[in-house]
């Protein structure tokens, strides 16, 4: 998957990325407005973002290597060269139980504070995930018409900028019952048996409702497994002009008929929604359809508090 992205201090930036399903997609931001446009699909979308959201998008490097080096022991591996330039090597562990430690590499450039290779690895050694900076320029006096993106006039934006966007807020599962109004539906095992490691967000939607994100993580592996999204209101936002399929299967003991998408690449290989008893899931994960519908099936009513 590539990237292409442009910007201009102190808040303007371009993002040109190409899926290999979803197809082109563009995302301008301009102080704290962001334009999203995919091509394939013709869908277009402007949001506005707060700080701290834009702070997560990781366009801001300082803030994204203080959240790498928070909850990691790190060392300094010396200065290398990456395409010419002077970068510093850094190395982040992660200690897991019984497991040894999850390291991440990161090769970061000394003028600009930029990562230009970074690398994931499990507990095993196994690397899991490499982003590569191709090419870097600065200073190129990019034109102002570069951050105004120029839809084709058959695209109506939907514009959700009523509210700002806030990042995702880490939460307990006793205030996600709060919210809610009811138990949510969580996993208790992998779908391949042992625990999960889990981190639950919360995530206010433009609609003003709010929705529970929880990544399951087998320990050792940096990347999550599985990933659940609920709420009251829809949210998976599936275009129907994607190779989307109806599938049945069981969730809460009942027949249920959902919509499957395969995308094939980590840690999203496949998508899959369903509504049931007046709320709406998407789960996420590294899974073929039916190691999708598993991962599924053991979700089960958290235990009331």
């Amino acid at each position: 998957m590539t990237t292409h992205t442009w910007f201009q201090t102190p808040d303007l930036y371009r993002v040109e990325s190409r899926h290999p399903l979803m197809g082109e997609a563009v995302v301008v931001v301009r102080g704290v407005e962001a334009l999203t446009y995919m091509e394939e699909v013709k869908q277009a979308v402007k949001i506005k973002v707060s700080e701290e959201f834009k702070e997560q998008m990781g366009l801001d490097f300082t803030h994204s290597l203080k959240l790498m080096a928070a909850d990691r022991n790190s060392r300094s591996l010396g200065t290398e060269y990456v395409n010419g330039r002077p970068a510093l090597h850094l190395q982040f562990n992660q200690a897991v139980s019984g497991k040894g430690d999850m390291v991440t590499h990161l090769w970061m450039d000394k003028d600009t504070w930029m990562p230009l290779v970074t690398e994931l690895y499990k507990a095993n050694h196994e690397l899991v995930q490499r982003k590569v900076v191709r090419e870097l320029r600065l200073n190129q006096g990019l034109p102002d018409e570069l951050f105004s993106l120029v839809l084709p006039p058959d695209i109506k934006v939907q514009d959700n900028t009523k509210e700002t966007l806030q990042p995702p807020e880490e939460i307990t599962l006793q205030e996600v019952q709060k919210r809610l109004g009811k138990q949510p539906y969580v996993s208790v095992g992998s779908a391949h048996g042992g625990s999960y490691g889990t981190k639950h967000q919360w995530f206010k939607m433009p609609e003003g409702e709010g929705a529970l994100i929880t990544q399951y993580f087998v320990p050792g592996d940096p990347l999550p497994q599985l990933t659940v999204t609920q709420g009251n209101v829809a949210h998976a936002n599936l275009p129907p002009q994607l190779p989307v399929i109806s599938v049945t299967f069981y969730f809460a003991g009942v027949e249920i008929e959902g919509s499957y998408l395969e995308l094939g690449m980590k840690p999203y290989k496949a998508v899959l929604a369903w509504a049931h008893a007046d709320s709406y899931y998407t789960a996420g994960g590294d899974f073929d359809q039916e190691g999708l519908i598993l991962a599924v099936s053991k979700l089960s009513l958290a235990e009331s508090h």
